[in-house]
């Protein structure tokens, strides 16, 4: 057997190797899309089931729909807390109030209920909020 002869037997076993992972590669790709239909049914299922049994669960699945209820109960908790948290942040000011020396000599009557016309936030008169920045009419 020749240098050439060994050439073609390299480049046919490598072709060969090729094809095989490529057979490979799409048999790896369609497993992975069949798994990924057969837990979005499992999801479905659980779903559906929780939802037409969770007030009277079958004995063998009552301690994980007791578990789910209970789940769900501290997940609407965590987020009234987070829309809490969120408009406290938005509440947030970032400008100090004005101090006394600032204030000596501003007549303090024509201040009250001055608001932005943007954001409605309280304001000192002036040309823009404190709150968002935006211009104002004072």
């Amino acid at each position: 057997m020749g240098l050439l002869d060994n050439v073609k037997a390299a480049a046919a076993g490598v072709s060969q190797k090729v094809s095989g992972n490529m057979d490979l590669m799409g048999l790896n790709s369609q497993i992975s899309a069949a798994e990924k239909e057969v837990n979005e049914l499992f999801l479905k299922l659980g779903a559906a089931y929780f939802e037409a049994h969770k007030d009277n669960p079958d004995d063998a699945l009552k301690e994980m729909v007791n578990t789910l209820v209970e789940k769900e109960k501290a997940l609407t908790e965590l987020r009234n807390a987070a829309q809490t948290k969120k408009a406290e942040n938005a509440a947030v000011s970032f400008t100090p109030p004005p101090t006394p020396a600032q204030t000596v000599g501003q007549n303090t009557q024509a201040t009250e209920g001055v608001t932005c016309p943007h954001c409605g936030a309280p304001n000192q008169p002036g040309k823009f909020c404190a709150r968002c920045g935006k211009p104002t009419a004072g």
